[in-house]
C-alpha cells in the first residue's frame, strides 16, 4: 500500500498533467488524468478532481464561446485552480509549496489585468461617447 506522500506525489503529478492538457484544450486527456489522480486523491482533492472531469466532460459535448471573454474566464480558472493547490499545501504544512502557489496565481492575475485594461477602457470611453450622442 502506497504511502500518504507517495499518494500525495502520484495525485501532484496526475493532477499536473490535467491542468496542462486542459490548457492544451485536450479535455479527453485531462478527464484521464483527473481520472487517475482521483485515485490518489484525499479530502477535498478527491471532489476537485471529480468535479475537473465532469468540467472536461462538459467541455468535449459543448465547449464555452465566446472570443476574448472565454480566454479570460479560462485565465480565471487557472488562478482559482492556483489558490486551491496553495490552500491544500498550507493546509499539509508546506507552506514553501503553497507559497509557490500564491506568487504563481498573483503574477497570472496580473497578466490579466494588464490584457484586461484596454478593453474596460476602450467600453468605457464606448459608453462615453454614447451618452454624449
Amino acid at each position: 500500500m502506497a504511502s500518504v506522500s507517495e499518494k500525495k506525489a502520484v495525485y501532484l503529478e496526475w493532477s499536473e498533467a490535467a491542468v496542462e492538457a486542459e490548457r492544451k484544450g485536450d479535455y479527453a486527456a485531462a478527464a484521464r488524468a483527473w481520472q487517475r489522480a482521483k485515485l490518489y486523491a484525499t479530502g477535498r482533492n478527491y471532489y476537485w478532481a471529480k468535479d475537473r472531469i465532469e468540467f472536461c466532460d462538459r467541455m468535449m459535448k459543448k465547449p464555452f464561446r465566446g472570443g476574448m471573454m472565454n480566454g479570460f474566464n479560462c485565465d480565471l480558472e487557472d488562478v482559482y485552480c492556483q489558490l486551491e493547490m496553495a490552500k491544500y499545501f498550507y493546509e499539509q504544512g508546506d507552506k514553501k509549496e503553497s507559497r509557490l502557489f500564491l506568487k504563481s496565481a498573483s503574477q497570472e492575475l496580473k497578466n490579466i489585468i494588464w490584457r484586461l485594461t484596454p478593453v474596460i477602457n476602450q467600453a468605457c470611453s464606448t459608453g462615453e461617447h454614447n451618452e454624449k450622442q
